[in-house]
């Protein structure tokens, strides 16, 4: 890798990510972040417009597709069809640009776990296929389907180079502490919040049987940069299947 696109590249995980590319690629690397303040990839007109402007500017090899609409807590289940749309538009028009700018650049992509069904075994790639992810975040993870459906397309007919990775629930420097960030940092920012008022409870949500696992945010970019690097496989879990169960609380 040379030269570099991260979509979502001022987000949490496209962040760290780009910070670390630049690190490990050097001053004769460039690494261009796309934030939403850059592009909206929702927007295909702009979408094209800056992919042409930076196909006019460099010869990127490689691209990494970290750029997702998605907030956790209450808001997936008010906001369904927002996630749908919005997450569809960013994967399509996205796929779209890489294939009129950069054919041959490989793409890398982050997929979420809320793919696999609901059950409480490790969950093999092969559960992506025929089976229906969890209730609760049905819509976000049908897009990330698409978006996986999208490379296997790219590849057997453009002859296109892609891998992604699936991603357990991230945590670290970076993340967010409101309440409807990942849940990590949303749990923090509950307690925080909650010794500041002097509250006695803390609510979390389930019922203290809910596990999941989870991963710093410097091991899910080592493995991110690592899967670009020697992977040509489509689909592949990042993580240890180690989970941790949630439970009740209360501030002391």
């Amino acid at each position: 890798m040379k030269n570099v696109i991260v979509t979502g590249g001022t987000g949490f995980i496209g962040g760290r990510l780009t910070q670390a590319l630049r690190t490990r690629l050097g001053a004769g690397a460039r690494v261009i972040a796309a934030g939403s303040n850059d592009v909206d990839l929702t927007d295909r007109t702009a979408t094209f417009s800056w992919f042409a402007r930076a196909a006019a500017g460099m010869d990127c090899d490689h691209l990494f597709h970290m750029a997702a609409v998605y907030k956790a807590g209450g808001w997936p289940v008010e906001h369904p069809a927002t996630q749908f749309f919005s997450n569809m538009s960013i994967n399509v028009n996205l796929l779209w640009a890489w294939m009129l700018f950069f054919p041959k650049a490989k793409l890398t992509s982050a997929l979420s776990y809320c793919m696999y069904p609901p059950h409480d075994s490790p969950h093999p790639e092969s559960e992506l296929w025929g089976t229906e992810p969890e209730p609760y975040l049905y819509s976000y993870a049908m897009t990330k389907k698409a978006l996986l459906i999208g490379h296997k397309a790219c590849a057997q007919e453009r002859s296109a180079r892609c891998t992604s990775v699936v991603l357990p629930t991230v945590y670290g420097p970076g993340g967010g502490f409101e309440e409807d960030s990942h849940v990590m940092g949303a749990l923090i920012g509950k307690f925080v919040r909650a010794r500041r008022r002097k509250a006695s409870v803390v609510e979390v949500w389930g019922d203290g049987t809910q596990e999941r696992e989870f991963i710093f945010i410097d091991d899910a970019v080592e493995g991110i940069i690592t899967a670009a690097e020697r992977s040509d496989a489509l689909v592949q879990n990042l993580g240890t299947g180690a989970r941790t169960r949630s439970g009740r609380s209360r501030t002391r």
